[in-house]
């Protein structure tokens, strides 16, 4: 009777482990297995940090099926969020405050790029009459799409002949709703696990490495050419995610200077971005 008692208490023991171990992965795990994730041009490498993480199969390590949908342009990629067919977006941080003057409130979670990295290119022709960003006048510029960062980048170039490469402006985030961030808290602290893995992965690498990894159609069937722009690009990816209130306040400070909507709102630069999750990440092993 002894040794029948034994048993069932050691049989008793194995289930409440085995329970608590379940718990502790379900209370873990995902509220979402599947996130519609929206970009606006996504073989820019602008994102890089994103399709090195969807390539290595980061995303799915950390338990998401995420879907990536690509539209021509930052602006249709914050529609698709708004709109409700997008669950969260890979855009610039621009966008958090501008939707901040509109009364939306979404929120950068993780910072792929320190800075933009943009150029402004002017045909051959054209160059030879070019010195200065005022030479810019009655010329025709092409951006990615209206509202863009890449707008934003052509209006401030011709307002201040442009900014120093060490003014910090953050460039792509992940953002989300700030109800989305609320609701599903392990859902995004994923979704930024996997990217500061990405980071992580990138700082390190050469350019040949990353370029390795990326489709090899965003070469445009010129890869040396391409091996080139990636290892130009590579320093302006962050290493760690993190933000800083003094980037933000450059970026609002370049919005407020000519987007109306901004000028006019009262914006809240500290509610734009949160650093929480990148420092749960930064914990990981």
């Amino acid at each position: 009777m002894m040794m029948a008692a034994m048993k069932r208490a050691l049989a008793a023991a194995a289930v409440l482990l085995a329970t608590t171990l379940v718990a502790g992965g379900e209370e873990a795990k995902p509220e979402l297995s599947r996130v519609r994730l929206a970009v606006g041009g996504k073989p820019a490498l602008f994102y890089l940090p994103l399709t090195v993480t969807e390539r290595l199969g980061y995303f799915r390590d950390a338990g998401l099926d995420v879907e990536i949908s690509d539209f021509p342009g930052g602006a249709r990629a914050v529609q698709a969020l708004i709109g409700g067919s997008a669950d969260v977006v890979t855009g610039a941080f621009d966008h958090t405050i501008q939707m901040q003057a509109k009364n939306q409130p979404i929120v950068a979670v993780v910072q792929l790029g320190e800075f933009p990295g943009y150029v402004l290119a002017v045909l051959t022709k054209k160059a030879q009459g070019y010195r200065s960003p005022a030479d810019l006048k009655g010329l025709k510029i092409g951006v990615t799409a209206p509202g863009s960062s890449t707008q934003f980048m052509a209006q401030h170039l011709m307002v201040t002949h442009g900014l120093k490469r060490d003014d910090a402006y953050p460039a792509a985030v992940l953002y989300a709703p700030r109800a989305f961030i609320a609701e599903k808290p392990r859902t995004t602290q994923a979704l930024v696990n996997a990217l500061v893995r990405a980071l992580k992965w990138i700082a390190p690498r050469s350019a040949e490495e990353v370029a390795a990894v990326m489709p090899s159609d965003y070469a445009l069937g010129n890869a040396a050419l391409y091996q080139q722009s990636v290892k130009t690009s590579l320093p302006i990816f962050s290493r760690d995610g993190r933000f800083s209130r003094e980037a933000a306040d450059t970026a609002y400070a370049v919005l407020k200077a000519f987007d109306p909507d901004v000028g006019s709102a009262k914006i809240d630069v500290a509610a734009t971005y949160t650093n929480a999750f990148v420092e749960k990440a930064a914990a990981q092993p």
